[in-house]
């Protein structure tokens, strides 16, 4: 029997919708036993109540300050790791300082788990050369087609570009990232009214619905395929300087509207100040914090940041960077 270990976030839906089938899958089988689940959150564990505080915040702002989440049909989930580990008694482990590389975390997966594999499912750290060593082999869930959407925000990214369809990708780890052999993959469509968010769910339901077939492929000892085709990565900074727009002058209106419905907000520069807007508004004339776009239209922020502008600026020690 295989002896595995999770990592997942237990602030991430897709975690929890992966680690439920796992889960499931593997109390009916006898080739697989998941020995443990890591939270990989990059913050300091919080209370239950506090995450499903936060997401139902979330969750109901976005739709309120936000056109696009507002027209899609996007769910209310909440992410229910610590819930499933407690249900299944699955131990669920946290690294010293939220750092899956971390030493004494490395040398306890290998000293009081032995595992065969590791399963990283929305997991936001690197895996370093330690880390991976412990495993004979370590899968990756990974929410986008590859190689050609390496990296971060892949779902977003492949709505930017237009892309017809948007997949996902079961890949084998290795120290570069998103590059290993490839297991199994599969894309949903990108529909004109369709959120993000809303994508980003439909692929989890349909990998999961593939997992008993890459778990089979696993026990199989199954080699995965190269990746082909064009290589892109996308980073943190890529994402950043796409939504900062210094001067909406150089921007079309069309262009700005676009980069919502993909990113959900923007970070404009109004007035010799930046401002997180999250949905835009024409206007018939020239008023406080508007602007004209590339071709002349005059647009103005309809939302800063979820929040009317006295309070923005009440809460001005937000930072949209962060968000």
């Amino acid at each position: 029997m295989h002896k595995m270990i999770f990592f997942g976030d237990s602030n991430s839906t897709i975690s929890s919708l992966l680690l439920e089938k796992a889960l499931e899958l593997m109390l009916s089988r006898e080739d697989f036993h998941l020995a443990a689940v890591c939270d990989a959150s990059s913050s300091a564990p919080r209370s239950a109540l506090l995450r499903t505080t936060e997401q139902l915040l979330s969750y109901y702002l976005r739709r309120w300050f936000n056109a696009t989440s507002r027209r899609s049909g996007e769910l209310l989930l909440l992410p229910r790791l610590e819930q499933l580990c407690h249900n299944y008694r699955i131990p669920l482990l946290h690294p010293p300082e939220n750092d899956i590389n971390h030493p004494e975390f490395v040398t306890m997966l290998q000293n009081d788990f032995a595992p065969d594999w590791g399963f990283s499912c929305y997991c936001t750290q690197i895996f370093g050369s330690h880390l991976l060593g412990v495993f004979d082999s370590a899968i990756n869930y990974h929410n986008g087609l590859l190689p050609k959407y390496r990296g971060l925000r892949a779902t977003a990214w492949s709505m930017y570009n237009r892309e017809e369809e948007t997949g996902f990708t079961f890949h084998y780890m290795t120290e570069r990232i998103d590059d290993g052999g490839v297991l199994l993959h599969s894309s949903i469509p990108v529909t004109p009214g369709s959120s993000f968010r809303e994508l980003e769910v439909n692929k989890a339901l349909l990998a999961r619905s593939s997992l008993d077939q890459v778990l089979d492929k696993l026990s199989s000892h199954e080699e995965g395929v190269k990746p082909r085709g064009k290589d892109n990565y996308f980073s943190r900074k890529a994402w950043k300087e796409l939504i900062t727009i210094d001067d909406p002058g150089e921007i079309a209106a069309r262009e700005l509207v676009h980069r919502l419905r993909c990113f959900e907000i923007l970070r404009i520069r109004i007035e010799d100040q930046y401002y997180p807007v999250t949905d835009v508004v024409e206007l018939s004339a020239m008023k406080r914090f508007a602007f004209r776009t590339q071709e002349g239209i005059i647009m103005a922020p309809k939302r800063f940041l979820y929040l009317p502008y006295p309070l923005f600026k009440l809460f001005r020690r937000i930072r949209p960077d962060q968000t």
